[in-house]
């Protein structure tokens, strides 16, 4: 395990994408790319992708057992699953968009291995090597970028720090109280 907790490349995603497709178990997983069973279970979650069926009127994850009735006047069968006149996601409270099946709520966490796939009618979840590294890449090139401010901005911001400094004042209270700093909580924490 000499990679153990190095960045995952786009052939590992795609043998956690494999694996999963042929149900495999998440310390199979992580032994078989030879990293941490918590940092396979984060990656698979946190690249989820929601899948809705394209003629779906009402893609509620619940939609099998919801027993809502009459959200709308127009319904003539009074069940909100079934209404073709509006979405119940306009006007239902308990309205969830993702799917409610175990799979879903625990490891895997997605349907690419479902047997049920083809015959649920919910929306799923699915895990894809390619846009998880995509999106990876894409996480990585925005934290490299750095402040972006001009010449002017920049002497403007140190001309209101400096002053502040220089009154005893902490950075939190400085741009607390001073209207016309736009700082991001990130740009806060790289001038601390």
């Amino acid at each position: 395990m000499t990679n153990k907790y190095k960045h995952l490349s786009d052939k590992e995603r795609l043998s956690i994408e494999t694996l999963l497709n042929e149900d495999a178990k998440l310390i199979d997983i992580a032994n078989s790319i030879a990293k941490d069973p918590r940092g396979i279970k984060n990656e698979i979650y946190k690249h989820i992708i929601l899948d809705v069926r394209k003629n779906a009127k009402n893609p509620y994850g619940n939609q099998l057992r919801c027993k809502t009735i009459h959200l709308c006047t127009d319904c003539q069968n009074g069940f909100c699953r079934f209404c073709s006149y509006h979405k119940c996601s306009d006007f239902c409270t308990i309205f969830c968009e993702t799917p409610t099946c175990k799979r879903t709520t625990r490891f895997p966490y997605v349907c690419n291995a479902c047997s049920d796939r083809k015959e649920c009618k919910s929306p799923k979840f699915f895990y894809n090597h390619h846009l998880a590294h995509q999106d990876y890449k894409e996480t990585i090139s925005i934290s490299k970028i750095g402040l972006k401010y001009d010449q002017v901005s920049l002497l403007k911001l140190n001309e209101i720090v400096s002053e502040g400094v220089r009154n005893g004042l902490s950075l939190e209270v400085i741009i607390a109280n001073k209207k016309g700093i736009d700082i991001s909580m990130a740009t806060r924490s790289q001038l601390n």
